[in-house]
């Protein structure tokens, strides 16, 4: 310390003293089990980045966070993921961008559509309305017409009719077009924002992203951004908005603020500030998120989620593919939310693949992934199981349908409906080859290779 007087120049020193000690909510060891599902995502799936969040949805502790954009914090300049011939060959002004993006926390700050992660939420909103009941029957035909627009459902040949069960877990577009006209534009945006969709969640970190101006208000939501919005899409959200929102389900219905800090302790262990869950507003009954959660845990079950499924063990998710900006670019980002045990749920848990280099969905990328992050946690943690397994059996054979032909939604939708699993080869809409050949008997559960055109 210098302090000056007239033209003197006296130096103090002032002996350095311990500081209080911040208190993470960050878990090492399940931050390590994300880092290495995240590595693992981006060898079998690669993106332009995948991200994790493992949250306490009872308390909103985030007790994992990251994502593939690593750096050394010892030499934050260093470039990761790209050879540094690549990127000294790269422009001033992309260089910049490309450290910019290193630097930033994609789960906090960047944005996407999130799809039909959504579609329980606002399901969830209906019902709690009283607009519709679990007894409720809809009718897909593959698409639905609003205005000009003909809006396609994920299997364009139709789901047909439909309880809300079946909906959820066929993840049909259709079904959510309707419950959504059902409701209004008024109140479907009351409950988006009341979800916390367009706000910033609170978390304690900075450089947060609201996406406020990347949500129709009333004013701008029509009939066609009513119809899209409803099943997670004309609308942007972070991944940790998704999440939380996702937990009020979890937890009887709360949207509860996240935080990263549980506390602040002094040299000698005395806790000087504590952090306790807070509870931002109540979204939906308590009723109401029983009936959603068996919905979200059928999607696991018997929809479009299986490749999560864990014997043992009851999850409550969903899978979502958002189309992203441009839709002749063909950017897609990846998820898969839920949280378990579903009676009484214990963690939550968000995959994001963000663009990856080839057409996929949710269910081929992301699920699995979900489930060796699950599978691990569950093992670190000790959570019991829900349920005595099955005992296997041997499987039966299987014949294989003609999938050539058929536009690839259809084709897909067909597949999990056998149980059957199934790799997409290629970016193209339209089915020009498959393996084992049209006719060929497998056990079930077997592979099957579709290749577009």
């Amino acid at each position: 310390f210098c302090s000056i007087t007239g033209t003197e120049t006296e130096i103090i020193d002032i002996p350095a003293q311990n500081g209080y000690t911040v208190m993470s909510t960050i878990d090492m060891n399940i931050q390590k089990i994300a880092a290495d599902v995240i590595k693992e995502a981006m060898e079998s799936y690669p993106c332009e980045t995948a991200s994790i969040i493992i949250m306490n949805p009872q308390t909103g502790e985030i007790l994992a966070m990251t994502d593939s954009m690593d750096f050394d914090l010892n030499n934050p300049s260093k470039p990761v993921n790209i050879t540094e011939s690549d990127f000294n060959r790269l422009s001033t002004e992309k260089q910049s961008d490309y450290l910019n993006n290193m630097w930033k926390n994609f789960n906090i700050y960047s944005t996407f559509e999130p799809g039909s992660i959504f579609k329980p939420l606002i399901a969830g909103a209906a019902l709690d309305e009283g607009i519709i009941n679990k007894n409720t029957s809809f009718y897909c035909a593959g698409f639905k017409q609003v205005n000009d627009r003909k809006i396609h459902c994920i299997r364009r040949t139709g789901h047909f009719s439909q309880t809300l069960e079946q909906a959820i877990s066929n993840s049909c577009n259709c079904v959510m077009m309707d419950i959504a006209e059902k409701m209004g534009k008024e109140l479907f945006y009351k409950y988006q924002k009341d979800f916390g969709f367009g706000e910033k969640t609170g978390i304690d970190l900075p450089s947060e992203t609201g996406a406020s101006s990347l949500l129709y208000g009333p004013d701008r939501l029509g009939p066609v951004e009513l119809a899209t919005s409803s099943f997670g899409q004309s609308f942007n959200a972070t991944a940790l908005q998704s999440l939380t929102a996702l937990c009020s389900i979890a937890n009887g219905g709360k949207l509860i603020k996240p935080r990263i800090v549980s506390g602040i302790i002094d040299t000698n262990g005395n806790v000087i500030k504590e952090f306790a869950p807070e509870t931002k507003r109540c979204v939906l009954s308590e009723d109401t998120c029983r009936e959603i959660s068996d919905l979200m845990v059928s999607v696991v079950e018997n929809g479009t989620g299986r490749k999560a499924k864990i014997e043992g063990y009851t999850i409550a998710a969903k899978s979502g593919t958002g189309e992203q900006g441009n839709r002749n670019d063909e950017l897609y980002t990846i998820t898969f939310a839920g949280f378990l045990p579903a009676e009484n749920p214990a963690v939550a848990a968000i995959v994001v693949i963000d663009k990856p280099a080839e057409y996929a969905d949710g269910v081929t990328t992301a699920a699995p992934a979900f489930k060796s992050l699950m599978e691990k946690t569950i093992k670190y943690m000790g959570i019991e199981p829900s349920y005595k397994p099955k005992k296997q059996v041997n499987a039966s054979q299987a014949e294989i349908p003609d999938y050539t032909g058929f536009y690839a939604e259809d084709a897909l939708a067909l597949i999990t409906d056998s149980c059957m699993e199934y790799k997409i080869v290629g970016c193209g809409s339209k089915i020009i080859n498959q393996f084992p050949k049209p006719g060929s008997y497998v056990p079930e559960g077997a592979d099957i290779i579709l290749y577009t055109d």
